[in-house]
């Protein structure tokens, strides 16, 4: 015998009454929102240059360039740690429901 959440099918529906935190509304207000917002163009930017960080520094320690590579090093974590930064607190922020609403920040 299926739950109350189970269909016959097995398909998952949202429950009636109180709604636990994995069937929450979506913070965006219509369909493509995420392209247009760019506000976490920042933080996906440093882990990028993170992620290339890392490329360096393993191409400079099979060269046996063992300066290049801490220094390389150092930067991928740098990179790394600010850009996670940048995304964790935005998620944060956007959970919250703080900051302009997306209305605002597209200008129209």
């Amino acid at each position: 015998m299926p739950d109350d959440r189970q269909t016959m099918n097995g398909s998952l529906q949202a429950p009636r009454g109180n709604a636990g935190p994995r069937w929450r509304r979506y913070t965006r207000k219509h369909q493509a929102e995420g392209i247009e917002d760019t506000v976490n163009v920042l933080g996906a930017g440093l882990v990028g240059l993170g992620i290339a960080a890392l490329a360096l520094t393993l191409v400079a320690a099979g060269y046996g360039f063992g300066g290049w590579a801490v220094i390389a090093a150092v930067a991928c974590a740098v990179l790394l740690l600010a850009g996670s930064t940048v995304i964790v607190t935005e998620w944060r922020r956007r959970r919250r429901g703080s900051g302009p609403s997306s209305e605002m920040r597209q200008g129209h």
